[in-house]
């Protein structure tokens, strides 16, 4: 939302400084894979931070870096780090999402049909965060 927010103000050329939304990318990446690390949820925390490496690495291509910067850059590296790390420590070699991915693109749609379903079983006990309790409250 927030960089939805700056983009279309640099669009709008409202002077919000670009330089912020790498940093942002990366910060809302970090610190989501860590909540959903802490929370157990190492297979979100996984695609969280892959998800946040490719979106970087995105908005450094757009930005006019090549390929040589992306790979170079601490960021990327960082949070392409922390999925590996989550990986290890949790023994997931693949996530759900990962392994749904690859049924489909093997045309497997009995195993993509079952992964998918239990996707959409996990999302629905996972609380959204505003439903979340408070640390404070508890």
């Amino acid at each position: 939302e927030t960089l939805a927010m700056m983009e279309e103000c640099l669009e709008d050329g409202a002077g919000v400084h670009s330089a912020a939304i790498p940093a942002m990318t990366f910060h809302r990446a970090r610190l989501e894979s860590r909540r959903l690390a802490l929370e157990g949820c190492a297979d979100d925390a996984i695609d969280t931070a892959c998800d946040g490496a490719r979106d970087l690495r995105t908005v450094l291509e757009n930005a006019g870096f090549d390929d040589e910067q992306c790979n170079a850059d601490a960021g990327v590296r960082y949070l392409e780090q922390v999925s590996q790390r989550l990986r290890d420590q949790s023994g997931i070699r693949r996530t759900l999402r990962e392994r749904l991915a690859d049924a489909v693109e093997h045309e497997d749609f009995g195993l993509a049909a079952r992964l998918r379903d239990e996707l959409e079983r996990r999302k629905r006990q996972t609380p959204p965060k505003s439903a979340r309790p408070d640390s404070e409250d508890e």
